[in-house]
C-alpha cells in the first residue's frame, strides 16, 4: 500500500529518510507547492494531494504543517489510515504565540522577508544541534519565497481541524518546543524527542508506525 508523505513546513522528503516502514508499504512524497496568491489553506492542500492515486486504498502522513495539511486532505479523500508526526489536531493544541498570528493586520503589514528570517531562526527550537544540520535545514528553507512563509503562518493561525473517523497515529516528541507536548492530546510520546523526532529518534517513531500499520 502507498503512503503519501507530507514534510514539515519548506522542508522536503529528506526528512523521512531514516523512517522504516513496514513490509508492504511504499513511501512516496508529496511536495511543497507555491501558494497562489488568494489560495487558502483547504484549496492549498487538496493541490498538493492531486498526484494520490484514489483507485486503490492508501495512507497518508504529514509532519509538523505536512500533517495540518493531511487532515485537510484525509477529510476530502478519505485514506485508510492517517499518521501525524510533530504536529497538531486543532487550534487547542497550538501555543498562544501560534494563535496571535492569526491577526489579518499583522500577515498584511510585516514584511513578508521578515516570516522568513523568523522560520529561518527557528532551527534551534526544531531541536537542531549539529551546524552541518543547521546548514542543511536551511538550505531546504531557502527554496521557497518569503511570501510563502507570511502565507503559511498565517493559514495555520486560522486553520479549523476537520473531524476524521478514520484510524489515526499521533506520534509528538516530550521535548517538542514548536508544539509543546503539554497542549497535545490522545498521541503517543517519543521521549526527549524534539520537533524533528523523525530524524534524531527514528527508531522509536518507526516502531510505532509499524506497530500501527500492521494493526
Amino acid at each position: 500500500m502507498k503512503v503519501y508523505c507530507i514534510s514539515g513546513m519548506g522542508a522536503d522528503f529528506s526528512l523521512y529518510e531514516n523512517i522504516i516502514w513496514p513490509d508492504g508499504f511504499e513511501p512516496i512524497a508529496l511536495p511543497w507547492l507555491e501558494p497562489s496568491k488568494k489560495e487558502n489553506l483547504e484549496e492549498y492542500a487538496l493541490r498538493v494531494a492531486e498526484p494520490i492515486n484514489l483507485s486503490q486504498p492508501f495512507v497518508l502522513c504529514g509532519i509538523s504543517m505536512g500533517g495540518i495539511c493531511a487532515q485537510i486532505i484525509a477529510a476530502q479523500l478519505k485514506p485508510a489510515k492517517l499518521i501525524l508526526l510533530s504536529t497538531v489536531k486543532g487550534k487547542h493544541e497550538m501555543p498562544w504565540p501560534m494563535r496571535w498570528f492569526s491577526g489579518k493586520l499583522l500577515s498584511r503589514y510585516v514584511p513578508a522577508r521578515v516570516f522568513r528570517w523568523m522560520a529561518f531562526m527557528s532551527t534551534p527550537i526544531l531541536g537542531l544541534k549539529m551546524s552541518d544540520d543547521h546548514r542543511a535545514f536551511r538550505k531546504m528553507m531557502a527554496q521557497l519565497s518569503p511570501e510563502y512563509y507570511r502565507w503559511a503562518l498565517y493559514q495555520i493561525a486560522n486553520w479549523q481541524a476537520p473531524k476524521n473517523v478514520m484510524p489515526i497515529l499521533h506520534v509528538h516528541g516530550s521535548s517538542d518546543q514548536v508544539f509543546p507536548a503539554y497542549f497535545i492530546k490522545n498521541a503517543v510520546s517519543v521521549a526527549g524527542g524534539s520537533h524533528l523526532m523523525v530524524q534524531q529518534k527514528p527508531a522509536e517513531v518507526s516502531s510505532f508506525i509499524k506497530e500501527f500499520l500492521g494493526s
